[in-house]
Order: structure tokens, then C-alpha cells, then sequence
């Protein structure tokens, strides 16, 4: 299977990419033409209706919340077709080699569940970003045709707060680290302090001490103000931008001799001009982290080997199998019980229990209650031979037997009321008498449960035996 691309994710959705892109360029772009209309209002022979003015307004406004309650659907549309696209691939793949049950697609879709989810959020982005790019683009035009030079003075503004942000970024960065290096060195004398404190008091130094870890407090106090103050310059900084493109739009506006409408239309497109680099910033983030997400999403694909023997048909057993009474599977050594049973446990969601299943660092009842009440916890740990583990605070997998960990896990498997429960080898490390003890309750439970073992025994005569 070839590896995906950008382009070919598109493809597959390219009516939804087209709905999506067309929804919301004109709904970020109404903001343009509403300036628009302000220059009409001034310059045209508009101001005597000017009701008809405030009523496209509220009509744009209007049209600018549909249309960004419709974009918002067709964009949850577009991202579960490019899913679902997406998806299709591992499972194709997968379907090469063995037909899948429900079960078992499921959890192939687990492995590129994030990678998935990652590409299609980030292509929607991607498209709100690129709309508002293309809105700053028709702007920058409309302004060129009025004038040129005003123009390009307006957009070196966004661009030289592009620029300042860049090269700051760094040092406000590098000054952050320095200034939690020093709270941990600050952290680390006091601790020493307390440490050498008798030693300080024999040597009589508690003045000195005190003044130097006070110098270290006030620095690190002096340091964190600074790193406000500069960050809030900068802040005020790309505001004063902000303000510097009016300025040059109002000065521009007396030498160039612009029209009062000319001007309106200046000042409002120029709030659009100055998200200029914030906008392209995020599409060049955007893009590469799309190729980050699609290359990982090859990988996962092209690592995949699906094999027919890695989803072993179970649909036989389960046939087979009876609710409400203790069913057992007979097969020699190496037969491929243990899969088997994974099999049923992955297709049919019925839960497994390991030979060695782990033990929680509590004590017996927390082990065995998931934090329910046991009702008749004396008379289980009687059947399941656990007594004298119950004066013991904590549990420790390292000094308990195998056969105490698979009954403290067959007793928590059933205090959550399943309906049906796979067993794996947990009983053939238990006495025999125990053994004998624990099925005769399991007979009582009135629930499904599947045993395994190598060979017939005198115990499973009245039970449901199934050969492989």
C-alpha cells in the first residue's frame, strides 16, 4: 500500500474541502465588506440611507453567524469523511490477509486512533488559517488600488512585529530558565542550611548565613520583576505597532489626500493586516505538523504486518459454549489455548483472567473489593483457602505462591459481575482440594465461564467439554 499524502486526504474529501474553504472564507471575510460599505457611506452617495447602511450591517452580521454555525458542521462532516478515509486504509490492508471481525477492527484502529485524530483537526485549522490568510491577501489588495505607498508602509509594521517577536522569543525564554535555575539553587542552599544547622551554630555563623541566603532571595525577587517588566514591554510594544500603523494611516491620509472613506477603509482592514504574522506564522506550524502526523501515520501502516494467524477464528468455540454453567477447553500442550482465549476475549469483549495476574500494593479485601463492599468476604476467603493472608497490611507479589495470586485474581474478576469469564491456567497451581472447593462455587454463580486444562479429569464429567 503506498504511503498517504496531504494532497491524496484532499482528494477523498474534496467536496467537503470545497464546502468547508467556500463557508469560511466569506464567513471570517464579511468583516471586509463591511468596511466596505463604511467607504461607500462616506465617499458614495450613500449618506442620505443610512438606515439601509445599518440594516446590511445587521444582515451581514446575521448572514456571518449562519454561516459559522454551517461551517462548524460541515467541518465536523469533512473531519469524520477524512477519518473514516483514513481508517479505511489500516483496515483494507488488514482485510489482504483475513477478514476481521467488528472486534478486531476496533482495535486496530486504536493504534492510529491519535495520529487520525491529529491530521484531520490540523487540516481543519489549516483551512480556518488559510481563509483568514487569503481575507488579509483580498484586503492588501483593495488597499493597494487605492494607494500603493500607504500600503506597503502598513504592512512593514506586521512584519517587523514578526520579526522583534522572533528574535525576543529566545532570550524570554533563556531568562525563564534562569531565573527557575536560580529558585532551585535557592531551594537547594536552604535545605544545606538545615543540613549544617548545628555545625552553623558552633561556628557562629548564622549572620553570615542569613545574609547571604537573603541576597539570594532579593536577587531572585529582582530578577522575576524585571522578567514582568520586559515581557509587559514587549506586550505594550506590539500594541504601540498597532497604534503606529493608524498614525501612518492618518498622516498618509493628509499628504496622499485619501478620502474620509478611503481612510475608514484603511484603519479597519489594518487590524486585519496586523494578524498578517500571526497568520503565517501558524500556517507554516500547521504544515509541518501535518507532515510530522501523516509520516507517522505511514510508519504505523507500513509496521503493521497483519498475518491470518494473528486473529484466530473463534467464532466455533463460541458457538459451543453455554451461559450459566463452567465450560472447558481440552487441549494438549501447545495447542494454542491461551490464544484462543485471547481470541474470545478481544472479539467478544468477555474478560480474561492470566495465569500471574498482578497483585495491588494493599491489602487482601482492597485487592479482592475494587473498593465495593464484600458481603460474604469471611465465607470466599474460607472456599478460596486465602485466611491467612488477611492479617497482612500490605500485599507483595514477590511473597505470595502462584496459586495464592491467581485466586486473589479469580475473586476479583468475580466481584465485577460479568457475564461471562475466561480462565486461563489460575487453577492448575492450587491444591486439588482448594481446586475442588473453588469450582463448586463457581457452579452456584449462575454465570458463564470458560476453564482450560491439558487433559480430562473425573471433575469436569458434568460439565460442558470442548476438544481441540
Amino acid at each position: 500500500m503506498k504511503e498517504i499524502k496531504l494532497i491524496d486526504i484532499i482528494k477523498e474529501s474534496k467536496d467537503y474541502f470545497i464546502v468547508d474553504i467556500m463557508i469560511w472564507l466569506f464567513a471570517h471575510n464579511i468583516p471586509i465588506l463591511l468596511a466596505y460599505l463604511l467607504k461607500l457611506y462616506f465617499d458614495a452617495n450613500f449618506k442620505d440611507s443610512l438606515y439601509i447602511i445599518v440594516i446590511l450591517y445587521i444582515v451581514f452580521f446575521g448572514l456571518r453567524t449562519l454561516l459559522i454555525k454551517l461551517g462548524a458542521d460541515a467541518d465536523i462532516k469533512a473531519q469524520h469523511k477524512r477519518a473514516d478515509s483514513l481508517y479505511q486504509r489500516i483496515i483494507t490492508k488488514a482485510n489482504e490477509k483475513v477478514a476481521l471481525t467488528d472486534s478486531q477492527v476496533h482495535d486496530l484502529v486504536d493504534i492510529i486512533q491519535n495520529d487520525v485524530n491529529s491530521i484531520v483537526g490540523t487540516i481543519s485549522y489549516g483551512i480556518d488559517t488559510f481563509c483568514n490568510l487569503l481575507g488579509i491577501i483580498i484586503a492588501f489588495i483593495i488597499m493597494m488600488s487605492i494607494n500603493v505607498y500607504i500600503t506597503i508602509l502598513v504592512m512593514l509594521v506586521p512584519l517587523l512585529i514578526f520579526f522583534i517577536s522572533n528574535a525576543l522569543k529566545d532570550k524570554i525564554y533563556d531568562r525563564s530558565n534562569e531565573i527557575r535555575d536560580n529558585e532551585s539553587k535557592i531551594i537547594e542552599s536552604f535545605q544545606k542550611i538545615i543540613e549544617d544547622a548545628r555545625s552553623i551554630r558552633i561556628k557562629s555563623l548564622e549572620d553570615t548565613i542569613y545574609k547571604r541566603h537573603g541576597y539570594l532571595l532579593a536577587k531572585n525577587k529582582d530578577d522575576k520583576i524585571k522578567y514582568g517588566q520586559f515581557k509587559g514591554l514587549i506586550s505594550v510594544a506590539n500594541d504601540m505597532m498597532v497604534d503606529l500603523n493608524i498614525i501612518i494611516i492618518l498622516l498618509g491620509s493628509i499628504i496622499a489626500k485619501l478620502s474620509p472613506g478611503d481612510v475608514s477603509l484603511f484603519i479597519s482592514y489594518s487590524f486585519s493586516i496586523n494578524d498578517l504574522a500571526t497568520y503565517i506564522s501558524s500556517f507554516t506550524i500547521i504544515y509541518r505538523e501535518l507532515g510530522v502526523n501523516i509520516d507517522s501515520f505511514n510508519k504505523k501502516i507500513s509496521s503493521i504486518k497483519i498475518e491470518a494467524e494473528d486473529f484466530i477464528a473463534c467464532d466455533w468455540l463460541k458457538d459451543k459454549l453455554k451461559e450459566n454453567t463452567i465450560n472447558v477447553l481440552i487441549g494438549k500442550n501447545g495447542s494454542g489455548k491461551t490464544r484462543i482465549l485471547k481470541a474470545l476475549s478481544k472479539s467478544y469483549r468477555y474478560p480474561l483472567i492470566f495465569k500471574n495476574s498482578s497483585i495491588v500494593n494493599e491489602n487482601l479485601y482492597e485487592n479482592i473489593s475494587l473498593g465495593d463492599d464484600v458481603y460474604n468476604y469471611d465465607e470466599l476467603l474460607n472456599i478460596f483457602s486465602l485466611e491467612d493472608l488477611d492479617n497482612r497490611d500490605i500485599l507483595s507479589d514477590k511473597e505470595l505462591s502462584g496459586g495464592q495470586i491467581d485466586r486473589i485474581a479469580i475473586l476479583r474478576a468475580l466481584r465485577k459481575n460479568v457475564g461471562f469469564l475466561l480462565i486461563d491456567k489460575n487453577l492448575s497451581s492450587i491444591d486439588r482440594a482448594v481446586k475442588m472447593n473453588i469450582i463448586k462455587y463457581l457452579e452456584n454463580l449462575n454465570m458463564g465461564i470458560l476453564l482450560v486444562d491439558q487433559e480430562e479429569r473425573d471433575e469436569y464429567s458434568s460439565y460442558n467439554k470442548i476438544y481441540i
